[in-house]
Parts: structure tokens; C-alpha cells; sequence
């Protein structure tokens, strides 16, 4: 779950988010087929077109991203990022990992739909894979309520992980 449009929060601007959702991860991956993931993140505006963030879940990853707007109008924006985290950080087992995302969006007033294409290595011990993300946003600001649903694959087009959440 990513929760996060391309529009930049504006330099000096800061964004508290928190959302819980429902995920299904092929055996091969966890041994727990189902997960209901909370999360809490902080970004905060560096740069006019620049925001940095802190995401923390309460299945143990904590992750640093970066994300930069490269077109931004009126309806159709476009920004790309870098997320590094650590899976599993309290955990014996961790799996430091990297996305490069894609957030694509269009904008009517105080409602969004975007969507986050992107490419990630180290998720769940992999070396490469795809997800994928879709959502819609409603409000203005920084009063929104997100509703997203995500596709990983990290093993091949049969072991897709499968997300759902509200934010």
C-alpha cells in the first residue's frame, strides 16, 4: 500500500497518514497466506516539487522514500521516487530491499485517480519484480481518504501478492 498521489506536498508542508488494508501472499513467499497490515507514514515537503517520508508497518518494514514531480498541471501530474527499506527490521530475519516508482495521477477537484507502476528488488528476498498499484483519493489538502488496491510479482506472473486498503 502506498497511499501517495504524484502531487508534491510544497516545501515546508508536512503529511501524516496512517491506513490499514488486506493482502494475499502465495505460500511460497510467507506462510501466513493472509495479512491485515496498519500503517503510519510522515512525508514532509523539502523542495516545492520534493517530498522525503518515513513509512512504518506493523508487519516490521520501515521505509525511506524519496519522491520528485517532474510535470505538474491543473488534471495530469507525473513524479518519480526511491524507496529503501528494511522487511522485517525487528526480526531475526531481514531482507533490505528498493523500489523505483512511477506515480501517474489525474485530478478533478477533490477527487484522484492515480496509479503507481513500479520495479523493486530485495522484496521478500527476490531479485527483481513488478507491482503495481491503482487508487482513488477524495478531499482536498491534506484531508484526504485514499482507497487503493496492488499487485506484486515477485515470482513469476503466478505468485502475485494482492493488496487492498483504505487510507
Amino acid at each position: 500500500m502506498q497511499f501517495q498521489e504524484a502531487e508534491p506536498l510544497g516545501k515546508g508542508t508536512g503529511e501524516v497518514m496512517a491506513g490499514f488494508g488486506a493482502g494475499y501472499y502465495p505460500g511460497s513467499l510467507e506462510d501466513n497466506n493472509y495479512g491485515f497490515p496498519l500503517m503510519a507514514s510522515f512525508r514532509y515537503g523539502v523542495g516545492y516539487r520534493t517530498d522525503l517520508g518515513v513509512k512504518y508497518t506493523l508487519d516490521d518494514d520501515l521505509e525511506l522514500n524519496l519522491k520528485h514531480n517532474f510535470l505538474l498541471t491543473n488534471i495530469f501530474l507525473v513524479s518519480a521516487g526511491l524507496h529503501v527499506g528494511v522487511d522485517g527490521i525487528f526480526g531475526s530475519e531481514k531482507n533490505f530491499y528498493g523500489r523505483v516508482p512511477l506515480y501517474l495521477q489525474l485530478r478533478f477537484g477533490g477527487f484522484s485517480v492515480y496509479g503507481i507502476p513500479a520495479v523493486s528488488t530485495g522484496r521478500f528476498g527476490s531479485d527483481l519484480g513488478l507491482t503495481a498499484n491503482l487508487g482513488a483519493s477524495f478531499g482536498r489538502y491534506n484531508n484526504k481518504l485514499f482507497i487503493e488496491a496492488g499487485v506484486g510479482d515477485f515470482e513469476g506472473l503466478g505468485t502475485a501478492i494482492k493488496t487492498f486498503g483504505v487510507g
